[in-house]
């Protein structure tokens, strides 16, 4: 019996050049548009791609202000959809109850699906009608010797007060902070404010704070077991200011070892533990507090942006095209 021999090899050919300029189009064209593999993409792309934008707020908060600002945060985003994590920060002693909310909802609202940070630097306020958007901020950063809370200014009328009282408490219960002294900050204590910090651990916070009425209504047994003595923090028509230690001990600020002077974006992401390129950090009105160099995978980017594309494989045709009209010289092909 004859067994005829299966050929699995390439088949012969009398030009085997013939197919060579064909052959470097679909390399050269699956190269170019296998931009998701390249070589260096995949390396830290969390790290390259995470963008942070820092927001200036400072001055009086007046219609003008909130419009602006919101408008360079969304022109922001649009610019950079990686930025995931947005920072306000804030140095500002009032201005309008209604662009103060207005900016307020923006952040808490818009913003819902970044990681928003009230950040008050070393020796600044965010003070009177400042407070609200500083409130809305999912986290709340506080250098040395800077202050949140109520300010000396003119609080406004009853409803412009009620108003962002309500604020900063939806505010408040969305960010497990305490709604009574989010309210303090804007409307003064009806009477004695107490706070009284828990014996044992709880996830909901060490302290709670009460009125007089009820501390008064609680049973003193209970109330024994369950807190240390209880401490006055405010009287009756006062309004609430915190400085950095006392927000921290409110558990209202995460991070406070931050540095002062140029070198405070650089201790703030430290405390919050953002290990980001200096270049993928923005500062509105400034851009990135470091210029990317070039590098190898800034080379890579360029060589995968859509324009310069299209140029390579337009100069790919041309060659191709030389070639076949060369037959032999590889030059163009190649």
């Amino acid at each position: 019996m004859n067994f005829r021999q299966l050929h699995t090899g390439p088949i012969p050919s009398t030009r085997p050049g013939k197919w060579r300029p064909l052959a470097l189009v679909a390399a050269a064209l699956l190269a170019l548009f296998s931009g998701g593999e390249l070589q260096g993409q995949n390396d830290a792309a969390a790290a390259i791609d995470d963008k942070l934008l820092i927001v200036p707020v400072d001055g009086l908060i007046d219609s003008k202000k909130s419009s602006s600002t919101i408008a360079k945060v969304k022109s922001w985003l649009e610019r950079e959809p990686t930025i995931n994590w947005v920072i306000f920060e804030i140095s500002s002693s009032g201005g309008s109850h209604e662009a103060a909310i207005e900016l307020g909802d923006y952040i808490f609202s818009e913003l819902r699906n970044k990681t928003t940070v009230a950040f008050i630097p070393a020796g600044a306020e965010a003070t009177g009608v400042a407070v609200i958007p500083a409130l809305a901020c999912r986290e709340i950063a506080m250098g040395p010797k800077s202050r949140l809370g109520a300010g000396a200014a003119e609080p406004g009328s009853a409803e412009e007060r009620e108003k962002a009282r309500l604020a900063v408490e939806l505010y408040s219960e969305r960010r497990k902070r305490s709604q009574l002294l989010a309210g303090l900050t804007v409307m003064p204590a009806r009477e004695t404010v107490y706070s009284l910090r828990r014996r044992a651990a709880n996830p909901a916070g060490r302290y709670v704070f009460w009125y007089q009425a009820d501390l008064n209504n609680s049973d003193a047994v209970e109330r024994k077991s369950e807190y240390h003595t209880a401490e006055k923090i405010l009287g009756r028509d006062e309004l609430l200011t915190l400085d950095q230690a006392t927000a921290f001990r409110y558990d209202w600020v995460r991070y406070r070892g931050i540095e002062s002077g140029d070198d405070r974006y650089r201790s703030l992401l430290l405390e919050m533990n953002v290990a980001l390129p200096e270049e993928s950090v923005f500062v509105v009105g400034r851009g990135s507090i470091k210029k990317k160099t070039l590098s190898r995978q800034g080379m890579i980017d360029f060589l995968n942006h859509p324009l310069t594309r299209f140029f390579l494989v337009l100069g790919i045709i041309l060659g191709i095209t030389i070639e076949l009209k060369m037959l032999g010289t590889m030059v163009p092909g190649v």
